[in-house]
């Protein structure tokens, strides 16, 4: 069974568990950016406290 970083590498996309200190490698990348968060009322209670850590 794969890793999440083999299949990461292996698809060129960026899988990090919530656990990894707010998702280094997505933060890296986004660093001087602004970012649009979209979510629905299924998604909102993921989303909203996503959208507060990358505000920090």
């Amino acid at each position: 069974m794969e890793t999440i970083v083999e299949l990461s590498k292996k698809y060129g996309i960026n899988a990090e568990y919530a656990s990894a200190a707010d998702y280094p490698v997505f933060r890296q990348g986004l660093a001087g950016l602004r970012v649009l968060v979209l979510s629905d009322q299924n998604t909102r209670r993921f989303a909203e406290p996503f959208s507060e850590r990358l505000r920090r």
